[in-house]
């Protein structure tokens, strides 16, 4: 399934073997349903033998991951299935890319810069620009070894054309909060560590 990274639905037959049972007689007539699938199911068998193990059971679902014209796209009646519903709460793609900012205190994550920039691409896009970048975007997170919720993107990506202004700033807040919060967490850290020093330095002279 690996081949149809990036293709349109008519250009991937090789793939309705695995994916087509997957939907729902009334997602077959979602294109954008429908294309999602097929794309999150390329983007996950596109990874390392180790990664997809893991991702094809975080992502296997049936449920209709399209949800009703009002519902809010971060909230549960939108989960697509028992699968997702026991992580809690699901991670946007901006909690994703915050992470791969994170690993660079380990060597191997992103740049700040770099991931802010890809992050603002993927939300200034329409429906066909984001699955034209979104398979190079994952490809940068899944290098360094970074979480996807598979099932929330495939959530994103069934509403994008409905919803898109929503799940853009979901991502793009998911992102900074989740920086913010390490760097607050650090701080406190640091606080705490410099504390003890002069709890120690404090026992030592008495």
């Amino acid at each position: 399934m690996r081949r149809g990274v990036g293709k349109d639905l008519d250009a991937v037959p090789f793939m309705h073997r695995f994916v087509a049972s997957w939907l729902t007689d009334e997602q077959t007539r979602n294109r954008d349903v429908q294309r999602a699938y097929y794309t999150v199911a390329s983007l996950i068998a596109a990874q390392r033998r180790d990664q997809y193990a893991a991702a094809k059971n975080q992502a296997q679902t049936k449920d209709d991951p399209a949800g009703g014209p009002d519902q809010d796209a971060s909230g549960p009646q939108n989960d697509p299935g028992p699968a997702a519903a026991k992580r809690n709460p699901p991670r946007s793609l901006g909690h994703a890319f915050a992470d791969g900012v994170l690993k660079g205190g380990q060597g191997s994550g992103l740049r700040e810069t770099s991931a802010e920039t890809r992050l603002n691409l993927l939300t200034r896009q329409s429906v066909d620009g984001l699955h034209r970048h979104l398979p190079g975007a994952v490809r940068q997170l899944r290098e360094r070894d970074v979480e996807i919720d598979w099932a929330r993107l495939l959530v994103d990506l069934c509403q994008w054309r409905r919803r898109s202004a929503t799940i853009k700033r979901i991502w793009l807040q998911d992102y900074h909060r989740t920086l913010q919060k390490d760097g607050e967490r650090r701080a406190r850290d640091q606080d705490d560590h410099q504390a003890d020093g002069a709890d120690d330095t404090g026992s030592t002279d008495a």
